[in-house]
């Protein structure tokens, strides 16, 4: 998109970037295998329950960095690309955590 158009905002070259990394955590969080036992399924509702809370706190720390740097708790930054994003990176990051935490209590 950049080459095609030149005079693209740098704003909106971040939502892009946001916008494709939303998309590959989101299928990486939906994507099953055939045959899932029910600590991977309590890992996965575990897993978007955490994401949705560090969503919250998250976006509420944006609103404080932004109203300390600008004055207002809203600006330009806050999209639903950033949203999606930051949701699946969290529930992603938090089943990855959940798996990593299970396999050393296992060793």
């Amino acid at each position: 998109m950049a080459i095609a158009q030149m005079d693209i905002d740098p704003n909106e070259g971040a939502e892009i970037i946001y916008g494709f990394w939303a998309i590959g955590f989101a299928m990486l969080n939906l994507t099953k295998e055939k045959d899932e036992d029910e600590m991977i399924k309590s890992f996965r509702l575990q897993a978007f329950q955490t994401g949705f809370y560090w969503l919250i706190w998250g976006l509420g720390a944006i609103m404080l960095i932004n109203y300390y740097r600008f004055g207002n708790i809203s600006s330009e930054i806050f999209s639903a690309y950033l949203v999606l994003f930051l949701l699946n990176g969290y529930i992603y990051g938090a089943f990855q955590y959940q798996k990593y935490m299970a396999s050393k209590d296992i060793k």
